[in-house]
């Protein structure tokens, strides 16, 4: 979508707060056709898959964290979390290629694990993790559009 397609969507969107979800999709795919583009739906659920993984690998990475080895609940739940994280990888290989999958899906846990923990464990966020985003940043924008 282009930002004057956003824009239309946004007021749309504003002046239809009874509208239904269902609706909503209808206008969009009517209007825009870009539910009709094969590449928009897999970045679409790419994203989504990649977002659920990352998800779930910082919540399992916190009961880690909580359990330090010692508590079983916490250790289980994090093991569980982490089997979980398998599902979303699963069906993300059959929409893109291994690497590129990698690099995506391994860029996206890198920066928000270096978020969560400057913001929930209240860790420094140095030059050296600055620095890490930054190349983490470059990665993902040379792989986009491959």
């Amino acid at each position: 979508m282009s930002l004057p397609q956003l824009k239309i969507f946004a007021s749309y969107l504003a002046f239809s707060r009874n509208a239904t979800i269902l609706q909503i999709t209808q206008h969009l795919s009517n209007d825009f056709r870009v539910f009709d583009n094969p590449g928009f739906m897999r970045s679409l659920i790419l994203s989504a898959l990649v977002l659920s993984g990352v998800s779930l690998t910082l919540i399992a990475d916190i009961f880690l964290k909580r359990s330090g080895a010692r508590d079983t609940i916490s250790l289980f739940l994090g093991v569980v979390l982490y089997a979980c994280v398998a599902f979303p990888v699963a069906i993300a290989f059959r929409l893109t290629e291994f690497g590129e999958l990698f690099i995506i899906w391994e860029a996206a846990t890198v920066i928000a694990g270096v978020i969560l923990a400057a913001a929930v464990y209240g860790e420094e966020l140095t030059l050296q993790k600055l620095g890490a985003l930054i190349m983490v940043l470059i990665a993902l924008f040379m792989v986009r559009d491959h």
